[in-house]
């Protein structure tokens, strides 16, 4: 009883500095590609919850190979509790993390016994301002629930090595893949505490028995991100711009990535410098074996060096290991993954580094060292915090961090647009297309710019060319239609916008396709849409005004008089409607 009241005081003191260094993330908006996870059309819908599993993480870029349905269920359970503004997001993000914290805790204590280090370093964790990305934004939920999950795997087989226990430890695990693909790297970590760690285990049998409900997990996840994925299930296919390293050499790669892991544990330790960006152009491919890749081969030997030396003692060998395992999924050593560096990616990995910090002695200056620690990266979470509060900071911090980045001025070039700076904008995006033409957003946004200032053969040129790059983006689709529609292309018009009713329904979509086909005279076509989406009597105010004008243009005046328009009002409708829409 004493030990729970001591654990209550610890959620509690948790919660309370988690909401003091992350309140100020509370009121943020919904930024980057928060809006692309939510805007799936599964999302926010009781009876499509189950429908997730059978699909990929980007609703039309199954090519990424990103799976996380458990990461969906959650978000759109968000939707239907609680609405759709995003405080309540934040909300239990920053719940998540608390929790996580207090896992890392009982984890330490676990291993250590020593209760003031074990507190100390999860409230370091707690506020490590890496993590900021992770927690405050939106889609930094795969992140936390899968370090969730996986905590409460290592934790239940450390402290109930049985049948029972071991099954449901698999199956947490099973539920952190199900959060992100990353949690695979768990998998030698509870093969570490199987087969090192566990004396319960009297037998090699028993030990692979045991190991084997965790096989187990992982196959039944195959099956489910083969269903969901298909060809795509076997490996992640990144975008150029967002991990070059894919579609360089091996050795240019891992020298690379060498290089990277002294950049990570530096902006870990010493959180300066951290941005929420460092796509290409920012970091710099290494061709040749420089300081910074020597300091990472150094690093990575020397924790593996010392991880086998001290075999026997778990609280080097699980620290290592949490940190080595994941690092190494994530580092594009063994093989390329979806992005060249990001904060975000450090979240599970640096609990690995956490645990170590608890070794330290114990002794008065250690502890106080390390409450000083907790104090300065409060300051510099809390400011962190402030560049996730809606995209204008987000993308100024973003270019001001990541200078070279072409995603970084492509955002940047955005905001601009957005607050009527065309020339500035125009000029951004025409460098960043300049050091890589095929960024999807850099040509959308190009095309948008050419379209507002009626340059209509330019702004078509730029969403054909981002059309091939993602065939199925609904924001390309719905642009290009636009742009062949001002040019009366009426006919390419009506194909983009029949595939964007076919695919992704929406009532803008039916209005500008019955716009389109009146336009190209199809006046029938028009006629069967609005009929097969609103009925032969149409109430919704819009269809009515083309179910009215498209009969009258065919000499259908009973069915065009049923509903309540003139010809003349129905013609003065609809070219509201067109101007309106168009």
């Amino acid at each position: 009883m004493k030990t729970r009241n001591y654990e209550l005081k610890i959620v509690f003191l948790l919660i309370a500095i988690g909401f003091v260094v992350f309140g100020n993330s509370l009121g943020g908006d919904f930024v980057y590609d928060d809006h692309l996870i939510l805007s799936h059309s599964f999302m926010g819908d009781w009876g499509n919850l189950a429908s997730f599993f059978n699909g990929p993480y980007f609703e039309d870029f199954g090519e990424s190979g990103l799976y996380r349905p458990l990461t969906q269920v959650s978000l759109s359970l968000n939707f239907l509790l609680f609405g759709n503004g995003s405080f309540s997001f934040h909300i239990i993000n920053v719940l998540l993390h608390t929790v996580n914290s207090f896992l890392v805790f009982l984890l330490i204590q676990k291993i250590s016994k020593r209760q003031k280090f074990s507190l100390i370093s999860s409230i370091i964790f707690l506020v490590l301002p890496i993590h900021v990305e992770a927690v405050s934004s939106i889609v930094g939920r795969a992140e936390l629930l899968t370090f969730l999950f996986s905590l409460f795997s290592v934790l239940i087989l450390l402290d109930k090595p049985t049948v029972k226990w071991s099954l449901v430890s698999a199956g947490c695990f099973f539920l952190a893949l199900l959060s992100k693909e990353t949690a695979v790297a768990l998998f030698p970590v509870v093969l570490i505490i199987i087969f090192v760690y566990t004396d319960v285990y009297t037998s090699l049998y028993t030990k692979v028995a045991h190991a084997s409900y965790f096989l187990i997990a992982i196959l039944g996840y195959f099956l489910l991100r083969i269903n969901a994925l298909g060809m795509h299930a076997f490996g992640v296919q990144p975008e150029f711009v967002f991990n070059p390293l894919a579609y360089v050499s091996a050795g240019e790669r891992v020298l690379t990535a060498f290089k990277i892991l002294p950049l990570y544990l530096q902006k870990i330790l010493i959180p300066f410098g951290l941005s929420p960006d460092y796509s290409f152009n920012q970091i710099k491919n290494v061709s040749e074996i420089n300081f910074l890749s020597i300091v990472g081969i150094i690093v990575l030997f020397g924790l593996i060096f010392w991880a086998i030396k001290k075999i026997n003692n778990i609280f080097w060998v699980l620290g290592i290991s949490l940190f080595i395992f994941p690092y190494l999924l994530i580092s594009n050593l063994l093989f390329p993954v979806g992005t060249i560096m990001g904060d975000r990616l450090m979240y599970l990995p640096s609990v690995g580094l956490i645990i170590l910090l608890a070794f330290l002695p114990d002794k008065k200056k250690y502890k106080r060292a390390l409450i000083g620690l907790v104090a300065v990266y409060s300051v510099l979470c809390i400011n962190q915090n402030k560049i996730w509060a809606n995209e204008t900071t987000l993308y100024k911090a973003m270019y001001e961090r990541s200078s070279d980045s072409v995603v970084a001025k492509t955002n940047w070039a955005k905001t601009l647009v957005l607050e009527g700076q065309t020339s500035e904008a125009r000029e951004l995006l025409l460098e960043a297309n300049s050091q890589y033409e095929y960024f999807l957003l850099t040509l959308t946004w190009l095309g948008s710019i050419e379209a507002n200032e009626s340059n209509f053969e330019k702004a078509e040129e730029y969403f054909e060319k981002a059309l091939l790059l993602r065939p199925n983006n609904q924001n390309v689709l719905t642009s290009l239609s636009r742009v062949y529609f001002k040019q009366r292309k009426y006919h390419q018009a009506n194909r983009i916008l029949e595939s964007l009713v076919l695919n992704y329904s929406g009532e803008g979509n039916k209005i500008l396709y019955v716009i389109s086909q009146i336009r190209a005279h199809n006046y029938q076509k028009a006629i069967n849409v609005i009929t097969k989406y609103y009925g032969d009597n149409p109430t919704d105010e819009s269809a009515r005004v083309l179910f009215a004008y498209a009969n009258y243009k065919i000499g259908n005046f009973a069915l065009a008089n049923k509903t309540g328009f003139s010809f003349k009002e129905a013609e003065d409708n609809f070219l509201n409607l067109e101007s309106f829409f168009w």
